[in-house]
């Protein structure tokens, strides 16, 4: 799993970010990319979760680790696990 990408935010759409690191530009779906536009062209840190299924590989950011934990206790829930569809 990749714990975080530091680099410049380059890009942000209603669906995502685009964070270059290294000449790459990982393109990172956020639930509200918008938080991340007053650091555009800024080296940040964002903290990734990494979804594999077999029709999808995405990789989805977050502020901060205490955002992605929640996400993870969301999915602790197995009602919860049958709904997490929506993620893509």
């Amino acid at each position: 799993m990749i714990d975080y990408i530091r680099g410049k935010v380059t890009y942000l759409s209603s669906q995502g970010i685009v964070v270059e690191q290294s000449g790459i530009g990982y393109q990172i779906r956020c639930a509200n990319p918008f938080s991340f536009q007053a650091l555009l062209n800024t080296e940040t840190t964002v903290y990734t979760y990494q979804y594999v299924r077999e029709d999808v590989i995405a990789l989805y950011g977050f502020k901060t680790r205490e955002e992605r934990e929640l996400l993870f206790n969301f999915w602790a829930y197995p009602v919860s696990a049958q709904k997490a569809d929506w993620l893509c």
